[in-house]
């Protein structure tokens, strides 16, 4: 089949270039923006199993009308750290910034629901801190957290602040800060797309670099990048256009990996091509049948090596995590496209290039001759490194074999052991000028860790209407056991329709200067008050569901914020079953409860998904190769490859932290996992291939030291080529992306450099050897001879 499509290239080459641009064209005008049909967040992926998406939909049924959906948070305190806030700090708070705000809140495109201020008789006193120097101003918006509208009223928010500083308005020595998850959102929304524009153009100038530097020659290096980078956009739009039809799902930053993923591997087939077409002319063909033979040869190669990637990554559509299932199908659907291309574009860019496609380099087209040659009739023969390692190897393969596990079993080890050290953290994904990193340590230093996403407890019960007298004792009952348990809980704070202002000292602080008649008034319309807030008013829910937000000292985020709500849990549904009635159920919403759900879900996906990447790599080459065991070391080669990568980039990272590493990103393993797996088995199925060819010739022994010479130039080119399109990755402003950047690339080089050409060669020799019985006998002067003996069918 690819010999006949060899044929048809040479007759009729232009009319794919031009087939090839036309599809381009009609994609780019009938595609739609990306911004508007990728999905945005991280939570909203998570199945709808999970007890924090039941959670969320009883809570959306119960509080309707809580339009509030991510906020803003003005963190306003003095620069020095240990100054109580003034008067006229307050006054300005209160009345000068206060007023700014609302005039921005009457701004329909800022989606602006409401503005919190320390001054309000509700929630006022929990906006100030315990400390009294630091008070917040909360801005609640009507968009999730990572809604790219979020970017709006946030940079309102910034110029406000901007003016005011400039214009004297803001007292002297006053700081005011940003945090709050819609400025995160927008921090994390920004820093995504500038990695993404940073990485493309690095991707770029590395794959020119790497290709001048391998071929110095300007085609074989600008035929490779046209052809990936029309494969890379056209497969973008066609994500697009299936997208806005509903026909797959794409989530905002699935374009960096297919980006990167895509150069690595274009660029890798084209090059395979590229070299056994020069191959194919230097051995004497036409350049109509060098193409011909080139497809007929190494097409089916190439088919088989893109299914392996495409079968391995494609795995991860049994995911139950929306956004590994969309990238398994994204970047599958697009290695289609780029193995389309390079079959159907480059090689006709290859052969109407004609005599000039290696220009300014010099073909060595040799005659054909039948006869044998023998040594003496040879000129002296200089083996290359190649030939050397290989020789090495075939005379010590049990030693070979033996040094390499011994050397990756340690980082193995790491890798097991440490295995779930990843943190779930969105801050921690920032660089640490960001401004809602920093906005954060500002709150964090004067409220409590929790502030940052309280865990909030929905009770719901058909029989009991919340809204009584007689429901209120019964909250007011669980609000009085967290307060006795609060050391043990690790509660920093507890606020519900009984204590909207919470249980602190700030909270009775709240009342100082009223009569004791005032007091019970006033807390008594607070309560009424609460109600909306804390007690279900929407049928069919109506007084069945209350809600209790729970404050804990520690960050929401934090991996051990999993661990402390698991132990807890338990507590208080055993506590609280004793207060409540029968029919009662707990639902636990926030931003630790939704973590957990992320970890289960991702810990089964990622068993899951390794499992069916490992078997189907192992099924296609098993049909490939037809040898079991050997196929099944091949595959083991890789997850020692895998284990390896893993414990050197978490020795890394802990390195350059040791006391402030939170742990490598909870993506890192699932990608790290199914892409280079499934790239390592790419360059072993190049290898293998040639392994079967050279054996036919020369045997099972010197066929795989010959394979490896013939093989070891072009896919360590290839491997380094995919290393640094993968190092790409750390230079955006993202740590997932640079702890990424750096894994892939590791892992990559690792599988370039000594489980490729060392380890899979030492095992090759010895099951041979084994099963042969043949004693290893490979010099220089008999690799001399083959070098030097060039079969009629591949010169003609």
């Amino acid at each position: 089949m690819f010999e006949r499509i060899g044929r048809l290239i040479s007759r009729r080459g232009s009319w794919f270039v031009v087939a090839w641009l036309v599809l381009l064209v009609g994609a780019w005008r009938s595609a739609p923006e990306w911004t508007s049909v990728a999905k945005q967040g991280e939570f909203d992926f998570l199945p709808d199993y999970t007890s924090s998406r039941q959670a969320l939909k009883v809570s959306n049924q119960a509080f309707p009308n809580d339009v509030t959906r991510s906020t803003i948070v003005l963190v306003v305190r003095r620069e020095a750290s240990d100054s109580k806030l003034l008067e006229s700090d307050l006054s300005f708070v209160n009345e000068t910034l206060a007023a700014r705000l609302r005039d921005l809140a009457e701004q329909e495109a800022l989606r602006i629901s409401r503005v919190r201020l320390p001054s309000d008789e509700l929630v006022g006193p929990l906006l100030v801190s315990s400390d009294g120097q630091a008070v917040l101003v909360v801005v609640e918006l009507a968009t999730d957290f990572f809604d790219l509208r979020n970017q709006t009223p946030v940079k309102s928010i910034e110029g406000l602040l901007a003016e005011l500083q400039q214009s004297s308005a803001t007292p002297e020595g006053l700081k005011v800060s940003l945090s709050g998850s819609a400025t995160l959102g927008r921090d994390l929304s920004a820093a995504r797309i500038e990695s993404a524009n940073i990485v493309e153009i690095v991707t770029l100038l590395l794959v020119i670099v790497l290709l001048i530097g391998i071929y110095r020659a300007p085609l074989p290096a600008l035929i490779p990048l046209a052809t990936v980078y029309l494969a890379v956009k056209l497969s973008l739009k066609l994500l697009s256009i299936l997208a806005e039809q509903e026909v797959i799902g794409i989530f905002d930053g699935v374009q960096t990996y297919v980006t990167v993923i895509l150069y690595g591997a274009g660029v890798d087939y084209c090059l395979f091509l590229t070299a056994r077409y020069r191959e194919e002319i230097e051995a004497g063909a036409t350049y109509d049948q060098a193409m011909t033979t080139s497809l007929g040869k190494v097409g089916a190669a190439l088919v088989a090596s893109a299914g392996t990637v495409i079968g391995g990554i494609g795995m991860m559509v049994f995911a139950e995590f929306g956004k590994f299932r969309e990238a398994g199908v994204a970047i599958s659907f697009s290695l289609i496209v780029v193995l389309a291309a390079v079959l159907l574009l480059s090689s006709v860019l290859l052969r109407l290039s004609g005599r000039w496609a290696f220009w300014p380099g010099k073909l060595s087209n040799r005659a054909a001759t039948t006869s044998p040659v023998s040594t003496a009739e040879m000129p002296p023969y200089h083996p290359t490194g190649w030939d050397w390692i290989g020789q090495r190897i075939a005379k010590h393969p049990l030693l070979t074999l033996t040094l390499c596990v011994g050397l990756m079993a340690p980082f193995c080890c790491v890798s097991v052991i440490y295995h779930q050290h990843v943190s779930y953290g969105f801050l921690s994904n920032l660089p640490n000028d960001a401004i809602s990193v920093l906005g954060a340590r500002d709150l964090q230093a004067h409220f409590p860790g929790g502030s940052l996403g309280p865990l909030t407890v929905l009770i719901r019960s058909e029989q009991t209407d919340f809204s009584s007298s007689d429901a209120m004792d019964t909250v007011s009952g669980l609000s009085d056991w967290l307060k006795e348990h609060q050391e043990d809980l690790q509660l920093a704070d507890v606020r519900s329709a009984v204590n909207p202002l919470g249980i602190t000292d700030a909270a009775e602080r709240a009342f100082d200067g009223l009569s004791r008649l005032q007091t019970i008034s006033r807390k008594s319309v607070l309560r009424n008050r609460a109600n909306d807030l804390y007690v279900s008013q929407a049928d069919p829910l109506a007084g069945h569901v209350i809600r209790m937000d729970l404050v804990f000292k520690h960050d929401p985020f934090a991996r051990d914020s999993i661990a402390h709500l698991d132990r807890i849990e338990p507590q208080l549904r055993t506590a609280f079953a004793k207060l409540l009635p029968a029919d009662a159920t707990l639902h636990f919403l926030g931003s630790t409860a939704s973590i957990r759900d992320l970890k289960m879900v991702r810990t089964g996906d990622q068993l899951r998904i390794n499992a069916l990447v490992c078997l189907t790599i192992f099924v296609i080459l098993v049909m490939l190769l037809r040898q079991p065991f050997v196929c099944l070391f091949l595959v083991v080669s890789m997850l020692l490859g895998y284990g390896t990568t893993y414990g050197t980039t978490l020795f890394v990272f802990w390195a350059l932290d040791p006391a402030g590493f939170p742990g490598l990103d909870w993506k890192l393993p699932m990608l790290l996992f199914t892409i280079l797996v499934a790239v390592g088995e790419d360059y072993n199925i190049f290898l293998m291939s040639r392994v079967t060819e050279e054996q036919a010739r020369y045997g099972p022994i010197q066929g795989v030291v010959v394979a490896l010479s013939r093989t070891g130039g072009i896919i360590s080119s290839c491997g380094v080529i995919m290393a640094g399109t993968f190092s790409a990755l750390m230079f955006g402003s993202l740590v997932s992306m640079k702890q990424l950047g750096f894994a892939l690339s590791f892992g990559v080089l690792l599988d370039t450099f000594v489980i490729r050409p060392i380890l899979v060669p030492a095992f090759l020799i010895l099951w041979h050897t084994k099963r042969s019985g043949q004693p290893i006998n490979v010099n220089a002067s008999k690799l001399a001879v083959i070098h030097s003996t060039v079969d009629e069918t591949e010169r003609n």
